[in-house]
């Protein structure tokens, strides 16, 4: 950014000017104001940087000084700290910026070039990386399994806010619609001796995690909870937790009985479930065990799903 702010003081109701201002310096105070508006993001952003690393993390003192919430800082802060000021596009927003904050600097610069060079929108970047992301889903295993473990991506949108702490507004994965997770193989897969399912479910598609159990031919018994260290409050309360959905087919026992339904874990990335969870499966259910849409490959289960396959690439 050019130019300088030349002011004797700054209120919230004033903009108090030297009276010796030269009109170069004016013209270059009227440049910047015009910018404060695109800056503003990126100036919070690297001001929380500067204060977590001189200072320690200094959220309250940064929500007092800018009557911002925590979240909304978070993700001013982590997009700054993502994307270094030597790369960052002055004729491209700081969501542009932020759609693409997840990925490697690599992938970042390549992204916010194409946006650069094709004009595109915050709105046509978010769809441009949905576009590369989406993948074919592997052929689904042969055998039945005694466990399933099912993370589907559902169809949701993601509230375009400044507010998901270390995530962008976009969705770095495609989505699937209800009637598309409804036809995936579950009863084939399930054991029809016994099998125990889990289902990952939002809090918007609960109801509709119900249905798919009854459509699988899955009898519902309880819900795991997971509770986070963090959470958002998109419109009322503060979605802190996930849930899934623990139901049956047949009348396979638990392995251990008496394990807590609350699951206390840390976040670890975008999507990603915590190790404390496949932990209380691996207690509680037998193998084989299938997880399907894995994000990654782990010990005792057998992993199907579009995020493995494209990490496995």
């Amino acid at each position: 950014m050019s130019g300088e702010l030349a002011l004797r003081g700054v209120t919230q109701t004033a903009l108090i000017l030297p009276d010796d201002l030269p009109l170069e310096a004016w013209e270059q105070t009227g440049e910047t104001l015009g910018r404060v508006d695109s800056a503003r993001q990126w100036w919070i952003g690297d001001w929380l940087n500067y204060g977590e690393w001189r200072y320690g993390e200094k959220y309250a003192q940064g929500m007092d000084a800018t009557g911002l919430d925590y979240s909304t800082l978070n993700s001013y802060r982590w997009v700054c700290e993502r994307i270094e000021n030597v790369r960052r596009r002055t004729n491209l927003s700081f969501g542009h910026h932020e759609a693409v904050a997840a990925f490697d600097a690599a992938d970042q610069d390549e992204w916010l070039d194409r946006a650069e060079a094709k004009g595109w929108s915050v709105y046509e970047l978010r769809k441009q990386i949905r576009n590369r992301a989406a993948v074919d889903p592997p052929p689904p295993p042969e055998g039945t399994y005694r466990t399933l473990v099912i993370d589907p991506p559902w169809p949701v949108e993601k509230i375009l806010r400044e507010v998901r702490p270390k995530q962008g507004p976009a969705l770095e994965y495609p989505v699937m619609q209800l009637d598309e997770i409804g036809e995936l193989p579950v009863s084939a897969l399930a054991d029809p001796e016994g099998c125990h399912i889990y289902l990952w479910v939002t809090h918007k598609f609960l109801p509709a995690g119900l249905d798919l159990f009854e459509r699988w031919g899955v009898a519902y018994q309880c819900q795991l909870t997971w509770i986070k260290n963090v959470g958002i409050t998109p419109f009322s309360w503060m979605y802190d937790t996930e849930h899934v959905l623990f139901g049956r087919v047949g009348s396979l026992d638990l392995d251990r009985k008496g394990l807590r339904l609350s699951i206390e874990a840390a976040t670890q990335g975008h999507s990603a479930k915590p190790d404390e969870f496949y932990e209380r499966v691996v207690q509680a259910s037998p193998e084989p065990r299938l997880e399907m849409f894995a994000r990654r490959a782990r010990e005792g289960f057998k992993s199907w799903g579009t995020e493995e396959l494209a990490n496995a690439a």
